[in-house]
């Protein structure tokens, strides 16, 4: 269908369907009804489509979209409730299709024969690759293909959107980084320092994340929501390890791709996008695209014409797919197939031209050469493929240099260290040549940059690598020429112990040189295991292998990109501390000067961070020169306590002082920065404008065009902007430009955009500012430069502090051949210094110290002032801060402070607002000595600490300060205390007031053991009033215990119905009494026998009548012994005898004969024999008195 030049009007009908993030965006779903087609074509009816609606208005989205159908929220829209349906229209708008046909007369024919565009080497050999959107020679063909300048002005909208969506969108996401695309001036990678672009949403799948987040920040890319939702999905997965989904979005044009044309999105297993790498481009019209004009073999002819091949007839074809774009035909004289794609080959933004991709394979070489639909010519060629052969030498760590040691299961503080790793060598041109058809270091280089890897120090603060931060090879090695990366470098532990510093310069080369190293296999390993060309790895050159190039890591060794935040405006001034509230630093001012820091590492954080204040300026002085900013998380901020500083009164007014600021935080070495402050207000902003006549700029000239200015007056310069209203030039990408001062100091402002490539074929610097506080820098741009602000190359503030007054020049040089210009107009604005101050004569107060205590001591100041013994008073300018420093002299400690604020026995600071006085306290030092007496050993510590004895029996403490002494034994027992002035209680603490020098003996006694055995035929128990003896035999009969040599100790028995006696080692004791009194002069032993009391304890043989009490006490006596000697214990017939009840019979004699016969055994000893009736006979044997008095002698013979 023919588009129509009529609107059409689309009415959609939306529901919110989730919040993209809680406080920024929201996407909805609308299903549309479309009263006519619109291009590309959809079906009739509904259609679903990712519209943003906006909770904040958006600077982005001021206009409606032109010929999208799809709504844009401007300022002041309101978004749809959650949950309700809105109905939104959008008129859609057709252009008319722009002839892709060029005069044949215009164009460069790039072929073999002369006229060829150069472009570099392949290192194997080859033709040079091509692309005709760079370099200069290819300008003209360029010229000719760029569409008509309409494009140009779509184009300024679509950028000043891009950049104005940017603005809008580190509103809501504060670490955002945008890296802006070189050739089309749109985002290029998108990340974030410190955090992810969206967050959580493990549920939802990472596409719809990924389509969502685009659809509400459409316009940063230039697009429309639904041209978002037209992308086409090319890869959605998840890396083997699963930590990292990627989803990859193809840019088509009436359903044929763009070259290289894709949008890859990483996002995390929670749902966040991490990063996005953009390389679609903005602002084509599908209108103008048109349909094909050659045929795929004629592209083939023309591509192989250009390679140096020409084909004598027309290859075959083999495949061609159904919807046209893809074909495939004999190899011919080619080594393999030949591949045609119909592509979209963008210019530049809203630039594009219809193209045929054609993929030819040659024996030694394989190219990619893609040629004009309309116009025949080449406009892009690429080598896939080169050779490397040259190896390279690396002195490297091949694995961990423990500290203590990685990896293990030691615990940290253990003191477990491991040996420390030596130094590898490696030669080789890769770990894995058929993935590196480059090597990691191409032939003929000698420096840490490679296709994967771009490996250098970054240690001057500005994100990047140094410009002499990369590590050059020396020659002497195994390999050729300068490729050795053989250096010194020992980090700790070392070899030998304890390593280099890391400042040094072989060190800095040697730790470079194990980065690249180490990156570069990570690349390796990671591609055996699928992370290839295709799943988008890092590597500068892909060799036709698939995915996007262009993406090699940039590796910063000592990276120390800790962004201290010194825009003008961020350090911020105070003088109301001491001075006259003015804003500005006058004379005889006292200033707090404020810091806030901010640590711009993303995963990093830096602990222990301060700073040190200086500054050599003539009659400025230090108050506070020292500031703790803490711990700085990664990404974290920090504002700091104020740095002080006083301005003596006679500093002229205009000096410029200049501060040094020296950064230090624990595990980095110092960083500095420099401040620059002024004595005196700033002057009113004055611009000057050219008023001469144009000065050409001629072609490839080193002399350049100089346009010069006058400025009139006396005054020093504070800052300069410069303005380049118009200045025209065909191609901007040569010039090179430069502002020089009165004195002829020249500062580059502008070197060959973009970033000295000179690719920049846009025309003209109209209206493009100069200026240090703008955001962006110019040298990245790619794109138009016009209506701008940008910081210049070099910073102007290399002006500051120089005389302003004179001629001033505007010199620009063109630098490359084909294109002139001419500098009509241009301006400067300088703000001077100020010139005069207000004058101020600080308020004083008088800062006295006075001393207390026992002790003595001196107090000192800073700044400078105080200085005393005994007591001083110093006047200070209101506002100063002072921080004052007690030095005990020797014999004497310092106590603390009172009065004034102060305490602690630390710096004291006070801030002077008022006359004060401040308290110093010294006290004398008493000394305690322990002394350790006896023949036993041990340990005495105090509390508060300071005596260990152990190994410290002496130290110091204040004058009256109560110390408690405390004693353990190690060796025998603590014996007790002695000594004058103390309070001790036995073997307890001691307590000792140092009010004079102390001596306390401490006794540790040799140790002797007391053991103690009881047996016998009735249970008993023995103890001890020393402690330690418990003897209770039932069933334990015996126990020991240690005391100090010479203790008395004093054993007592007790048992009930039963009799004991003692044996051993007591003194004297009668054997019945119930005492044993031990003297502990050495090791001792000490016996109890406890005897049962037995009923009728004389028996008749022919009197006693024998009774059931008898035969239990025996039962009971016997089962004793057995259980002393570990017979066990005996089970009798009749357990339980009644008394008057249970007959005794000749069972029970004879059970107890055998169950002590069992105890005399156990004892090892001969069963007892038996006079009357030796043999028991049950029913005849009559039970008699005798037997139980012999049965009650052989119990009394085992005790």
């Amino acid at each position: 269908m023919t588009p129509s030049s009529r609107a059409v009007r689309n009415t959609c009908r939306c529901r919110v369907a989730r919040f993209v993030s809680p406080n920024l965006l929201t996407s909805v779903r609308c299903q549309c009804s479309v009263s006519q087609p619109v291009h590309p074509p959809r079906s009739q009816g509904s259609s679903l489509a990712l519209v943003p609606i906006f909770v904040a208005s958006n600077p982005g989205q001021a206009s409606d979209w032109n010929n999208t159908g799809a709504y844009s929220c401007g300022a002041g829209d309101e978004p749809p409730k959650l949950g309700n349906e809105a109905t939104i229209s959008s008129r859609t708008h057709r252009r008319r299709k722009i002839s892709s046909a060029l005069a044949a007369a215009a164009l460069i024919l790039l072929a073999p024969a002369a006229g060829r565009a150069e472009g570099a080497k392949t290192a194997g050999g080859g033709l040079p690759n091509f692309d005709v959107r760079i370099g200069k020679e290819a300008h003209a063909l360029r010229s000719s293909l760029n569409p008509s300048a309409t494009a140009d002005g779509r184009y300024a909208a679509l950028i000043a959107n891009t950049e104005a969506a940017g603005v809008w969108l580190k509103q809501y996401i504060p670490g955002l980084v945008i890296d802006v695309h070189p050739l089309f001036g749109i985002p290029e990678v998108i990340t974030a320092r410190g955090m992810f672009l969206t967050p959580p949403a493990p549920s939802i799948p990472p596409e719809e994340v990924v389509r969502a987040f685009l659809a509400v920040t459409s316009v940063l890319y230039g697009f429309s929501p639904i041209q978002i939702d037209g992308l086409a999905t090319t890869a959605s997965y998840a890396n083997p390890t699963g930590n990292l989904k990627w989803v990859s979005l193809e840019q088509r044009l009436n359903g044929i791709p763009v070259f290289r044309g894709e949008l890859r999105a990483a996002v995390t297993p929670s749902g966040e996008i991490a990063s996005i790498v953009n390389e679609t481009v903005s602002g084509l019209d599908p209108g103008a695209i048109g349909g094909p004009t050659r045929s795929p073999a004629d592209a083939i002819a023309i591509a192989a014409q250009n390679i140096g091949v020409t084909l004598k007839t027309a290859p075959t074809p083999l495949y061609r797919s159904d919807d046209g774009p893809h074909h495939r035909f004999e190899r011919g004289p080619f080594a393999d197939e030949i591949t045609v794609e119909l592509v979209v080959f963008p210019l530049g933004p809203g630039k594009a031209v219809l193209a045929w991709k054609v993929l030819l394979w040659q024996n030694a070489a394989a190219y990619y050469v893609v040629v004009d639909d309309a116009s025949g010519q080449v406009l892009f060629r690429k080598n896939i493929t080169n050779d490397q052969s040259q190896t390279a030498t690396f002195d490297v760590y091949a694995s961990h240099s423990p500290a203590p040691l990685a990896p293990s299961n030691a615990t940290p503080g253990s003191g477990i260290q491991g040996l420390a790793t030596p130094v590898t060598r490696f030669t080789l041109t890769s770990d894995l040549p058929g993935a590196n058809n480059l090597g990691w270091i191409p032939d003929g280089s000698c420096v840490t940059t490679g296709n994967n890897v771009d490996a250098g120090l970054d240690i001057d603060g500005i994100d990047g690598i140094d410009p002499n931060g990369r590590a050059t090879g020396v020659t002497g090695g195994p390999s050729p020429g300068c490729r050795n990366f053989t250096f010194s470098y020992n980090p700790a532990p070392g070899i030998p112990p304890p390593g280099d510093p890391p400042t040094g310069a072989s060190y800095r080369l040697g730790v470079v040189t194990n980065l690249f190293f180490w990156s570069n296999r990570y690349h390796d390993r990671l591609y055996i295991y699928g992370f290839t060309e295709a799943a988008r790895n890092f590597q500068n050159d892909n060799f036709g292998r698939g995915g996007l190039g262009g993406d090699p890591v940039r590796a910063q060794a000592q990276d120390f990109s800790f962004d201290l935040p010194l825009v003008p405006g961020l350090a911020v001034m105070s003088d109301t501390a001491g001075g006259n509230g003015n804003g500005t630093v006058d004379p005889g001012e006292t200033i707090d000067l404020t810091i806030p820091l901010t640590n711009s590492f993303t995963c990093k954080g830096l602990s222990v961070v301060t700073g040190a204040l200086s500054t050599t300026t003539a009659g400025v002085t230090m108050n506070q020169a020292s500031v703790n900013y803490g711990n700085l998380a990664a990404g974290g901020s920090s504002t700091g306590a104020a740095y002080q500083f006083r301005v003596g009164p006679g500093v002229p007014c205009g000096t410029q002082i200049i501060f040094t600021l020296t950064l230090t935080w624990a595990d980095g070495p110092m960083t500095t920065r420099t401040i620059v402050v002024n004595v005196g207000p700033v002057g009113t902003p004055t611009t000057y404008t050219y008023s001469g006549p144009p000065v050409a700029i001629p072609d490839n000239n080193p002399a350049g065009g100089v346009a010069t200015l006058v400025v009139p007056g006396s005054f020093r310069i504070s800052d300069v902007n410069l303005s380049l209203t118009n200045v025209t030039h065909t191609f901007i990408g040569d010039l090179f430009v430069q502002l020089l001062s009165p004195d002829g100091a020249a500062i580059t402002m502008i070197n060959r955009l973009p970033n000295g490539t000179g690719t920049n074929a846009n025309s003209n610097f109209t209206n493009t500012i100069l200026d240090d506080e703008a955001v962006n820098s110019i040298q990245p741009q790619a794109g138009f430069v016009t209506n701008a602000s940008f910081k210049p190359a070099t910073p102007l503030s290399g002006f500051d502090g120089k005389v302003g007054n004179g001629t001033w020049a505007l010199k620009i040089v063109d630098q490359a051949a084909l294109d002139v210009g001419t500098i009509t107009a241009w301006s400067l604005t300088l703000t001077p210094q100020g010139l005069s101050c207000s004058a101020y004569t600080p308020q004083q107060f008088t800062l006295t110290v006075a001393r207390a205590g026992s002790g003595t001591g001196t107090v000192t100041s800073a700044p400078a002032g105080v200085s005393c013994g005994a007591a001083c008073a110093v006047p200070y300018d209101r506002g100063t801060r002072v921080k004052l420093a007690a030095m005990p002299t020797p014999g004497s400690m310092f106590d603390g402070w009172s009065g004034g604020g102060g305490s602690g026995t630390g710096p004291c600071d006070v801030t002077l607002s008022g006359s004060l006085t401040v308290m110093a306290t010294f006290k004398a030092i008493r000394t305690l000595t322990v002394t350790k007496a006896g023949s036993g050993s041990g340990i005495v510590a105090s509390t508060p600490t300071g005596i260990d004895c152990g190994t410290s029996c002496s130290a110091g403490f204040a004058d009256g300060t109560p110390v408690t002494l405390t004693a353990q034994a190690t060796q025998g027992v603590f014996a007790g205390w002695s000594g004058t002035g103390v309070t001790c209680a036995g073997a307890g603490t001691c307590q000792v007031t140092m009010d004079a020098d102390r001596t306390v003996a401490a006794t540790f006694s040799g140790s002797v053991t007391l053991s103690v055995t009881a047996r016998g035929s009735a249970p008993g128990t023995v103890t001890s009033d020393a402690g330690g003896i418990a003897v209770n035999c039932t069933p334990t009969c015996s126990a020991s215990a240690s005391y100090a040599q010479g203790t008395l100790v004093t054993l007592t028995a007790a048992a009930d119905n039963a009799t004991w006696t003692w044996s051993g080692a007591c003194l004297a004791t009668p054997e019945s009494s119930p005492n044993c009194v031990v003297v502990m002069s050495a090791s001792s032993s000490v016996g109890v026998k406890f005897s049962r009391n037995f009923t009728d304890p004389t028996i008749a043989p022919l009197g006693t009548l024998v009774s059931a009490v008898h035969i239990t006490n025996l039962r009971a006596a016997i089962n004793q012994l057995r259980s002393f000697y570990q017979a066990g214990t005996f089970t009798f017939t009749d357990d339980t005898l009644a008394p008057g009840s249970t007959q005794i019979r000749a069972t029970h004699l004879t059970e107890l004969r055998t169950a002590l016969c069992g105890a005399y055994t156990t004892a090892e000893r001969t069963c007892p024999t038996y006079l009357t009736d030796p043999t028991i006979t049950p029913r005849e044997t009559i039970v008699k008195a005798q037997h139980l008095r012999e049965l009650r002698e052989n119990v009394r013979s085992l005790e």
